[in-house]
């Protein structure tokens, strides 16, 4: 299983877009992704934590429906055998489309 270093390096290389961790500092030329680490969902066992895992959310931003680039981060979530769930919305005030990915990979902590 990937780790969050992995998986942005991973996404940045495959896909070509910056990457940034939880916000960007300023707006980037689209498309682009955020990674936002959402929470742990270890797997406790003997009263500690057995395993760590984290909840991740990869936001892809566009400025319109852009099957290319989501197609790009599916196929390298498919490609590292990460299942996800996405859900798309239009962000009137920023005029983009946000496109994210929930997924949970390993803890790096």
């Amino acid at each position: 299983m990937i780790g969050l270093e992995e998986l942005y390096s991973t996404l940045e290389k495959g896909t070509g877009y910056p990457v940034a961790n939880i916000a960007c500092a300023q707006r980037e030329s689209v498309p682009f992704i955020v990674i936002m680490t959402e929470g742990s969902v270890n797997l406790i066992a003997d009263n500690k934590v057995y395993k760590k895992f984290e909840d991740v959310e990869v936001e892809l931003y566009t400025d319109k429906r852009d099957l290319e680039a989501e197609g790009s981060v599916e196929k390298i979530l498919d490609n590292l055998s990460i299942p996800y769930q996405s859900n798309a919305y239009f962000i009137a005030e920023e005029d983009l489309l946000k496109t994210t990915y929930s997924i949970t990979i390993k803890g790096d902590k």
